[in-house]
C-alpha cells in the first residue's frame, strides 16, 4: 500500500496515518481502522481536492499557516463539519546550522528558493534596481520556469545589475552558501511556513519578506514589507543581531513543535 508515496506491506495496519498532504493523494479507506491526521501546507489550498476529502474519516488537520487554517475552519464551519484543526508550524534541528557573528558588509542579498512565478522574483529585481550599485543579488534553487528565466536574465541585463544563479544547491552546502549574505530576502505571492527564510533566520541572517497572507504571523512584522521602498528600507537601516534571529527560530520553529503533533496523534490536543 502507499500514503503519499511511501509504500507500505499490504498486511500492514498502523494505528495512526499521517497524510502529509491534503491534495487527494491518500485516502483514509485505505486503512479504515486507523486514526488520520491530515497536513495541509499550501499549494493544495488553491486546489479543489481537499473539499473532496472524506472528512467524517478525518480525525484532526493540522495546518502550517494561519491565514489557510482559518479560511479553511471558515468552509468546515459552512457544511457543517466538526473536524478539529491545529496550527502547527515547521521546525529546523538548530545543530544543522551554523550562527554567524559579526562580518564585514558582504552587500549580498540571499535568496533560496525554486524559478517559479509564485516566488515572484521580477519584484526582487525591482528591489535591487532601487538599491545602490555595490548590492548583487546571489539565487539558489531549481529552475521550473524556462521562461522566467529568460526574463530574469533579460532584465538584469537591461539594468546592468549583478545576478547570480547557482541552481539547486545540495542542502549541505547551503549552510555555508548563507555565511556570504547579509540578508534573506523573500518576494513570494504565497507561502505555507517557508523553511528558507526559518532556515537563514537560524545561521542569524536578517529576513527581507514580502507580505504574503500569513507572513507577519510568522515573522518580525519589522521584517515584513509592502512595497520596494519598504523592502530597501529594511536592507540598508534595519539591523537584526545574529542571536535575535535565531532566537526568533529556537522560540517558535525548534525541533519541540514535534512534541505538539505528538499531543495531536496521542491525545488529540489542539496545537494554538
Amino acid at each position: 500500500m502507499t500514503t503519499n508515496g511511501i509504500i507500505q506491506e499490504d498486511n500492514f495496519k498502523p494505528d495512526v496515518v499521517i497524510h502529509m498532504w491534503s491534495d487527494g493523494s491518500s485516502h483514509p479507506s485505505d486503512y479504515p481502522e486507523a486514526k488520520h491526521i491530515y497536513y495541509m501546507r499550501r499549494y493544495e489550498f488553491f486546489s479543489p481536492e481537499w473539499r473532496k476529502l472524506d472528512w467524517l474519516k478525518i480525525d484532526h488537520m493540522v495546518f502550517v499557516n494561519g491565514e489557510i487554517k482559518n479560511a479553511v475552519d471558515g468552509w468546515l464551519k459552512e457544511n457543517s463539519l466538526k473536524t478539529p484543526t491545529s496550527l502547527i508550524y515547521n521546525c529546523v534541528d538548530l545543530k544543522d546550522w551554523t550562527i554567524i557573528h559579526a562580518k564585514d558588509k558582504t552587500y549580498n542579498i540571499g535568496m533560496v528558493c525554486s524559478i517559479h512565478p509564485k516566488k515572484n522574483i521580477p519584484l526582487a529585481l525591482q528591489i535591487l534596481d532601487a538599491l545602490p550599485e555595490k548590492y548583487t543579488l546571489h539565487l539558489a534553487g531549481p529552475q521550473q520556469d524556462n521562461c522566467l528565466t529568460e526574463y530574469l536574465n533579460h532584465m538584469a541585463i537591461q539594468m546592468k545589475r549583478r545576478f547570480n544563479y547557482y541552481g539547486k544547491l545540495p542542502r549541505k552546502r547551503l549552510d555555508s552558501w548563507w555565511d556570504m549574505m547579509d540578508c534573506c530576502l523573500s518576494t513570494s505571492i504565497s507561502e505555507g511556513n517557508p523553511n528558507n527564510i526559518i532556515e537563514a533566520m537560524a545561521k542569524g541572517i536578517k529576513p527581507v519578506v514580502h507580505n504574503w497572507p500569513g507572513a507577519v504571523n510568522q515573522f518580525p512584522t519589522d521584517y515584513v514589507f509592502n512595497s520596494i521602498s519598504e523592502a530597501v528600507d529594511i536592507i540598508e537601516d534595519k539591523d537584526i543581531s545574529p542571536m535575535n534571529a535565531r532566537g526568533w527560530v529556537e522560540d517558535r520553529y525548534s525541533l519541540n513543535n514535534f512534541d505538539k503533533l505528538y499531543d495531536v496523534i496521542m491525545y488529540d490536543k489542539i496545537a494554538i
